[in-house]
């Protein structure tokens, strides 16, 4: 073999066969097509300019006149989702993953704090937890940790709904309603120590002629805070039909030591007429409605208050027995707690 064209034809019965290199023939191809592009004065391709191409399988080629190859496409594509799959690998611990939903945030605090939502001392409004004291007592309030800052609303007691007496069939009865404990609510820094906590008892219900209803309890947040029960409600005694009369009702209690204070609703007053006759509601708190007014053809039980609103009266029919008010609703202190 030699790198050079044969002079000599091989003849048939030579024994000695003189053949060119592959390299010789692959650049005599070359050298043919590149004379072949000169003679017709054809130049190379730019990314403006038309002209001959040359096809290339190199993916790391910065030539600007070949034309990558459909393999050499998919061998950087193949390339580049390794390179992408490798880097989601090495750095998964760098992103947040969506369906953790922030559990997989390390450092919390300093996540929040970076957002600029924080106050100078850390707070950024939170809620943590919500402590509800609705039955009547005296507590001790406990801060659940990182609490900074609470939001308190005291409401004191609702007052008893007056009864109504015992009738013949010539006469009516109708108690009035019981007023509804005050309100405070207050937001403050979250104290260091425990806080005694009251929460005022619901006035009890008026019995003809046995008992007169009671006014509703105190309900307080440490010493300061205070939100008074709602008046008591009044009896009513037997009226003959068609007479008319209003039964005096209870008043809303006041608030003090707030941010803002508000007074509850006061009772209904019971309306006795020659037309007809109906008991009064209690008083509406801040979080309930007072118990309702009563009219009906039998004799009813007050509605009892809930959550310091107000009873109300009860409701006798003629020729049935009386009927007792309904009993005031217990205070309520709560406690929204924010970090």
């Amino acid at each position: 073999m030699q790198d050079e064209k044969p002079d000599t034809k091989v003849l048939d019965d030579n024994n000695l066969v003189i053949v060119t290199t592959p390299e010789y023939v692959k650049d005599s191809i070359k050298e043919a097509i590149e004379e072949h592009a000169a003679s017709r004065n054809h130049p190379y391709a730019t990314q403006v300019e038309p002209g001959f191409v040359t096809l290339s399988n190199e993916t790391d080629s910065d030539s600007e006149i070949t034309v990558a190859t459909s393999k050499a496409v998919k061998k950087a594509y193949d390339l580049a989702n390794t390179a992408n799959r490798n880097a989601l690998n090495n750095n998964s611990n760098l992103y947040l993953e969506k369906k953790q939903n922030g559990a997989d945030i390390s450092d919390k605090a300093e996540f929040v704090k970076n957002l600029g939502i924080t106050s100078i001392d850390g707070y950024v409004g939170r809620l943590v937890n919500v402590q509800k004291f609705t039955t009547s007592g005296i507590y001790s309030y406990h801060a659940t940790p990182g609490t900074k800052k609470i939001l308190i609303t005291v409401i004191g007691a609702g007052g008893g709904g007056g009864g109504a007496a015992d009738n013949n069939l010539e006469h009516v009865s109708a108690g009035s309603g019981g007023g509804a404990g005050g309100c405070a609510r207050k937001f403050i820094d979250v104290p260091t120590e425990p806080v005694a906590i009251t929460v005022g008892a619901g006035g009890f219900a008026g019995i003809q002629p046995s008992r007169e209803p009671t006014s509703g309890g105190v309900s307080s947040f440490g010493d300061d805070i205070i939100a008074y029960g709602g008046g008591h409600a009044a009896n009513c005694g037997p009226f003959p039909i068609g007479y008319t009369v209003l039964i005096s009702n209870g008043g809303g209690g006041y608030a003090n030591g707030g941010d803002e204070n508000f007074i509850g609703g006061s009772g209904g007053q019971a309306i006795i007429l020659a037309s007809g006759y109906i008991s009064g509601g209690g008083g509406n708190s801040f979080l309930s409605g007072g118990g309702q007014p009563l009219t009906w053809g039998a004799s009813l039980k007050g509605v009892d208050g809930r959550y310091g609103s107000g009873g109300s009266g009860g409701f006798g029919v003629a020729g049935q027995e009386g009927q007792p008010g309904g009993d005031g609703g217990d205070g309520v202190v709560i406690i929204e707690e924010y970090a």
